[in-house]
């Protein structure tokens, strides 16, 4: 609350005695009428890759110059600002059939978008001097009076609970994101989403759009499909939903390896809390059942018969085996990052939901962890490809890693992929003729930005570039590259059958014996949800439970109030123990130590 006063006042003492200023716009004037269509049938219109999208945002220099304080003050103390702007938003669809739908929606909330792409913008001498993602939402009411202050709308309460229920095209917010990784086809990420819903998985739609804010020409953008509450709603059945939906990557050191319990929470961007588990449903009922129950359970004792009880299967081998196919060295197999997670309210079973695959099929641009775009990396593989360091997902260990309980039904998904029409460079480049025609001409920005320099920004079906570059794969060497990796393996797998998984422990005991470092030999085996290590102590040991993934210490201050069995402690909180055989019992979900002698 007082990060968020403090931006308020910042506002308000850097805007006082501003008014409102319209950024002169050079189109023309033209009649905006909502079509006369369903905003289902409006959804499909909007996500079709025949149709030409042209989205206008208009936006004064005021809304402008607030959204960069808002930037400013946030990422001062390490967040992201949640605060919207205000803006109109035009639509114009064009179908193949040359039918124009046009829209023009008022009091669009706009903000910035992204992570690491995150960057000032805008200043009243050059106004907008670096393009940048957007985040559109269609339902905001700015009447925050925290944000907003004294302009805090105020609304009569039936018109504030319509806007609350506003949809476009079924959607209560929209992304647009520009192609920040300079992909020539400006279609990989596209081709991703519709590659993993051509085989089952579940994936929001994308489309390219011409695209121009307050009066300046931006070049194509993607236009994203949020994973939300009505994202579920239009690919679950009824009984499907309800369940706890989760947005999983990199928080604070954190990851979605599926290791830890440390990171499951709900962002909070004005205290600056964010969590590897960001719940984005049930956010005032969850207890975060399901998803304890998974990480724990599979870092345990694993069969078949109980990943399955505990995985949609349906979802999730042919969710790996796309992955694979895409060679995302930023998702879950490679990074733990950039999917989401839900749990069915039916059956409990976990859904995987891809999301932010700007960097696939080739695209390499500042970023080649593993040297040739993912292209030799081997689909059964217990290590990670890009630095030979072992595999912690234990999802992908215990079911589609050599040794797996499901590599045949993950090949089989693989090699049926491979062989079929759809994964090729004929289907691709149909569908990029389709994108050029539209698009070709407007591709450019209308003015030079910092960071677009040394962008080529243009349609290039062969644009290509060494791997150790900082240029991209072309699609053809990309496809070419993996389909030969792919072949072999297929080939020569019988060696991936009888090897048996190994879970590495995430869980150890450091101590003077190891000179509180990790050592291999004091690694905590799990049972029943307990990790627990058998060792004898000769004189007296101190000694603490170590996370290697988090980086925590657990001490004499986690031992439970029960224990019988003596032990002391140090100024350091170390429990020290006495000679004697000793089992050493945690509890990751209640983060308690339970001490257990032998006579």
């Amino acid at each position: 609350m007082k990060f968020k006063i403090l931006c308020l006042v910042l506002c308000l003492c850097l805007l006082a005695g501003c008014t409102p200023a319209v950024t002169p716009s050079t189109y023309p004037e033209q009649e905006w009428n909502d079509s006369d269509i369903s905003q289902e049938q409006l959804f499909t219109e909007l996500f079709n890759i025949n149709n030409k999208i042209s989205l206008r945002l208009d936006m004064s220099d005021e809304a402008l110059a607030k959204m960069q304080i808002d930037y400013e003050q946030y990422s001062q103390h390490g967040s992201k600002s949640p605060i919207y702007r205000e803006a109109t938003l035009y639509v114009t669809i064009t179908t193949e059939e040359n039918i124009t739908y046009s829209y023009k929606i008022e009091e669009v909330g706009v903000r910035m978008k992204g992570n690491t792409s995150r960057t000032a913008f805008y200043d009243e001498k050059e106004g907008i001097y670096n393009i940048i993602h957007l985040k559109l939402s269609f339902q905001e009411t700015f009447d925050d009076p925290v944000y907003y202050g004294e302009y805090a709308k105020q609304w009569e309460e039936t018109a504030r609970k319509a806007r609350k229920n506003r949809t476009f095209a079924t959607l209560e917010k929209i992304d647009l994101r520009w192609n920040r990784c300079d992909d020539g086809t400006y279609l990989k990420e596209y081709f991703a989403y519709e590659t993993y819903r051509q085989y089952g998985v579940l994936a929001p739609h994308t489309n390219l759009c011409s695209f121009d804010w307050a009066g300046i020409h931006m070049g194509v953008f993607t236009i994203n499909e949020p994973v939300d509450k009505h994202f579920l709603e239009k690919n679950l059945p009824q009984e499907a939903l309800g369940g706890d939906l989760y947005k999983v990557g990199w928080a604070g050191g954190n990851n979605g390896s599926f290791t830890s319990l440390n990171s499951i929470g709900i962002e909070n961007e004005d205290t600056g809390e964010f969590y590897a588990f960001d719940l984005k449903t049930n956010k005032k009922t969850s207890t975060h059942a399901s998803l304890t129950t998974l990480i724990t359970k599979m870092n345990g004792q694993m069969t078949k018969e109980h990943f399955a009880q505990l995985v949609d299967l349906d979802n999730f081998l042919p969710f790996c085996a796309v992955s694979y196919l895409l060679g995302n060295p930023d998702d879950m197999r490679n990074n733990y990052n950039n999917f989401y997670l839900y749990f069915r309210a039916d059956n409990g079973k976990a859904v995987f939901i891809p999301y932010d695959y700007d960097r696939c099929l080739g695209v390499t641009a500042h970023w080649n962890p593993t040297g040739d775009g993912v292209t030799s990396d081997n689909p059964f593989s217990t290590t990670l490809n890009a630095d030979g360091t072992h595999q912690r997902n234990p999802l992908i260990l215990h079911s589609v890693a050599a040794g797996g309980f499901y590599v045949t039904e993950y090949a089989a998904i693989l090699r049926q992929i491979a062989d079929g029409e759809w994964f090729t460079l004929a289907n691709f480049s149909y569908i990029y003729q389709i994108a050029a025609n539209h698009y070709t001409n407007t591709a450019r920005p209308g003015k030079q930005f910092y960071n677009t320099e040394g962008l080529h920004l243009s349609f290039d079906l062969e644009r290509t570039s060494d791997f150790s570059s900082q240029g991209n794969i072309s699609i053809r060497e990309y496809l070419e590259a993996k389909q030969r990796t792919l072949r072999f393996y297929l080939q020569n797998m019988d060696q991936f059958l009888d090897v048996k998984p190994v879970v590495p422990s995430q869980w150890y005991i450091r101590s003077e014996v190891t000179n509180w470092q990790t050592d291999p030999n004091y690694a905590m085996t799990q049972e029943d949800g307990l990790f627990v290590i058998r060792i004898q102590v000769s004189r007296s040991l101190r000694l603490k439970v170590y996370n290697e993934e988090s980086g925590r210490w657990y001490g004499a201050e986690c031992v439970a109030e029960n224990c019988t069995v003596p032990f002391d402690s140090d100024g350091h909180t170390n429990i020290v123990l006495q000679d004697g055989i000793y089992r050493i019992l945690f509890d990751p979900v209640t983060e308690t130590i339970f001490l257990e002698k032998e006579d």
